[in-house]
């Protein structure tokens, strides 16, 4: 009776540990991004995430790599969370000088390689005027692209409220902000924003509680071992 006792007691003791055990709701998503001009009427030239003007203006496109994000999918503290793609940075064009990139076309792509893989490119068309100290430059994203996430669709930023075109990979959802305005170059880089959600569980809640859970197995089976 004694060593059904015991080793009840420590079945029982399991169970209500794991009850009371409850996931990490913070999801890791990993992803880079590249860009790439596109579509550059002369005098402009496009190069890859580079543009070059007539007059010394030069817009470049740098992506992030292997950026984290914690998503939290806490039922009581849901996502998403604010994302950014990469950064736009201007020298020139020289004083004087004003360039039009209205009709250039830029690509953005979005490479996730956790909690899942999957790839994405979104496509936008830049509008507007620049100086060396004013820019009227407007990088507008649009519903078009294609990828692993299927065609992009338009819909709103879920933090900002702004417009925003959104795709999935799995359980995890981006929002790239349909707008960025690219600053001239006295006023330094233009960050692409935006918001990523997941719904996908914590890899190392279920690790744990696993571990946790045989461990106390074996304890049991070795009190009953020597108890009997």
């Amino acid at each position: 009776m004694r060593i059904s006792l015991g080793f009840r007691s420590i079945s029982v003791a399991a169970v209500l540990a794991l009850a009371t055990l409850t996931p990490a709701f913070a999801v890791d998503v990993v992803y880079s991004t590249t860009g790439s001009f596109t579509s550059c009427a002369a005098p402009y030239t496009c190069t890859g995430n580079t543009l070059d003007g007539p007059s010394g203006l030069v817009v470049t496109f740098t992506g992030d790599t292997n950026n984290l994000v914690q998503v939290e999918n806490d039922p009581s503290n849901p996502g998403p969370s604010n994302a950014g793609f990469g950064t736009f940075s201007v020298v020139g064009p020289t004083a004087g000088s004003t360039d039009n990139l209205a009709g250039t076309r830029f690509s953005l792509n979005i490479v996730q390689t956790q909690p899942s893989t999957g790839n994405e490119t979104v496509i936008d068309t830049l509008t507007g005027k620049i100086t060396t100290s004013n820019s009227k430059v407007v990088v507008t994203f649009q519903a078009q692209g294609s990828g692993t996430g299927g065609t992009p669709v338009a819909t709103t930023d879920p933090n900002s409220g702004v417009n925003a075109v959104s795709f999935a990979f799995g359980g995890t959802t981006y929002w790239v902000d349909d707008v960025t305005s690219i600053n001239p170059s006295t006023a330094g880089t233009s960050t692409v924003n935006g918001a990523i959600d997941s719904t996908v569980p914590e890899p190392a809640f279920f690790t744990l509680t696993g571990t946790g859970f045989a461990g106390l197995i074996v304890m049991a089976i070795r009190r009953r071992r020597q108890q009997a």
